[in-house]
């Protein structure tokens, strides 16, 4: 289920997993697991709406489109990853055979997780109108405004997502502003319109990734036999992104680089100096071990007022920042860093794995991650009783959750 879900082809490997996990193994006092506990942080929500030129979607999608049968193909109109914006940007072949197998062992751990017909049925109305969402387009008219180009497409959409058609239409295409007690309605143009849209498909997906984590935990906890989790007997495991460097490199890979910066300041921290004072302590002769501290590198990121995050921070909160700004501004706070480099596309770290250059195209956007309150509580009202609790019910909660874990 979470490879299905949280894994995807990239340009390195054809299974990178697209999120981190920490898994904490609970034993009972005889020494056998007797449940576990696990969380998920970073999930790479770009990616259902955006993939580089050598890379794919989520595995889920495409064990979709080809693994269900002819009359539910009919039914969600999946024909072809060719059909979909979302999916067709990558032309490398693709195992057919293979998504067909996987989707069959992919229903059989849906079985196993409790999930009955109905669903599943709400589940794959998410993911087909996630993929539908993706084609609904935006022009502008000479007001500037957008209007939907594609209604039929909106319209499908809607069925499949059980929402109203107008209403979810007016939530792509507007959004309200409180003044005073007062709410004024203005109209996107139809760049922020697309935006609208790829920030509603980011929203079913992650929530949904962050319900099922949820429902897995269930699954885990186990019994309890023999009281193995309140005995504090565990091993915890962390299953995280190696550091990366592709030739085109975003906010996703600096999040990914900066956790693994973290990872590499505790290893300095507990393999070096930490043990050089127990030795120095017990009087122990031991030779004084070289190692790159990476500390002023982390200060890089870190510090406030003006570190990268500090700066990247500040320019999200402005309306009228742009990318251009962003790479401006990055430079002018850090250009003394002997770790950072301003460069055309954007800016480079000297991280203690090598260079990688960063391009701030929008950094800012993938930053903010808005969903706007119309898109909410549009999908709130859904029939479709997944969506529903996703955004209704306690969707609150599971994304107060995933802000939480971002963090």
């Amino acid at each position: 289920l979470l490879e299905a879900f949280g894994n995807a082809a990239t340009s390195m490997n054809h299974n990178s997993s697209r999120f981190g996990k920490f898994i904490d193994l609970h034993f009972n006092r005889h020494g056998g697991v007797c449940g576990a506990t696990l969380s998920h942080y970073l999930l790479e929500k770009s990616r259902v709406v955006r993939q580089a030129e050598t890379e794919r979607n989520y595995h889920v999608f495409y064990y979709m489109v080809y693994g269900l049968s002819a009359e539910e193909q009919q039914m969600y109109d999946l024909r072809s990853m060719h059909a979909f914006d979302y999916l067709s940007a990558n032309e490398r072949p693709l195992d057919i055979d293979s998504c067909r197998n996987h989707w069959a062992r992919l229903l059989a751990a849906e079985q196993e997780l409790g999930l009955d017909q109905a669903a599943r049925q709400d589940l794959l109305g998410l993911l087909a109108g996630i993929l539908h969402l993706g084609n609904v387009r935006f022009a502008n008219n000479s007001n500037e405004a957008a209007q939907i180009e594609s209604p039929d497409q909106l319209d499908h959409t809607c069925a499949l997502l059980m929402v109203e058609s107008e209403a979810l239409g007016k939530a792509l295409t507007t959004f309200p502003v409180h003044i005073r007690g007062e709410t004024i309605v203005k109209t996107n143009n139809s760049r922020q319109s697309a935006d609208t849209r790829d920030s509603a498909a980011k929203a079913l997906y992650g929530r949904n990734f962050a319900l099922l984590v949820q429902r897995i935990n269930h699954l885990l906890q186990g019994s309890g036999g023999g009281g193995g989790a309140l005995s504090g007997l565990s091993i915890g495991i962390l299953d995280i992104f190696g550091f990366e460097n592709f030739e085109f490199n975003s906010l996703e890979q600096f999040c990914i680089n900066l956790a693994n910066e973290h990872l590499q300041s505790y290893f300095n921290r507990h393999i070096f100096q930490q043990e050089l004072l127990e030795y120095e302590k017990e009087g122990i002769a031991a030779r004084n071990i070289e190692y790159a501290d990476n500390a002023a590198l982390l200060q890089l990121f870190t510090a406030r007022p003006a570190g990268l995050l500090a700066v990247l921070d500040e320019e999200s909160r402005l309306q009228s920042s742009t990318d251009e700004s962003l790479k401006t501004k990055l430079a002018a706070a850090l250009e003394s860093s002997p770790y950072f480099l301003a460069r055309p596309v954007g800016f480079c770290i000297a991280h203690y794995a090598g260079r990688v250059v960063y391009d701030v195209t929008d950094m800012i956007a993938k930053n903010r991650d808005p969903l706007p309150e119309l898109v909410s509580t549009t999908l709130a009202r859904s029939r479709n009783r997944l969506v529903h609790a996703l955004f209704g019910g306690h969707g609150d909660d599971i994304a107060a959750q995933q802000q939480q874990q971002q963090q």
